[in-house]
């Protein structure tokens, strides 16, 4: 996964600073995401309701990475 941002931050012009600090800013969001899908998969026989809090809670996770994301890129933004 981290790859993939490396190489859409690359294209889109943001790569100016070190990768490990761009690592460093988007493990905490894709580790909440993976315990949230980690879950999801765990638990398949569930009830309607709390398959819609889970799918609740990785929407949130999606969501936080998308934030984080901006963040970082709006840093490097000011970096340039």
């Amino acid at each position: 996964m981290i790859a993939d941002v490396r190489t859409r931050l690359r294209v889109r012009g943001f790569w100016s600073q070190a990768t490990s600090r761009v690592s460093d800013d988007i493990e905490p969001a894709r580790r909440i995401g993976e315990s949230v899908k980690k879950d999801f998969r765990k638990r398949q026989n569930i009830s309607r309701s709390e398959r819609a809090e889970l799918k609740a809670g990785l929407l949130r996770s999606i969501q936080a990475h998308r934030r984080l994301l901006l963040r970082i890129r709006s840093g490097m933004k000011e970096v340039d």
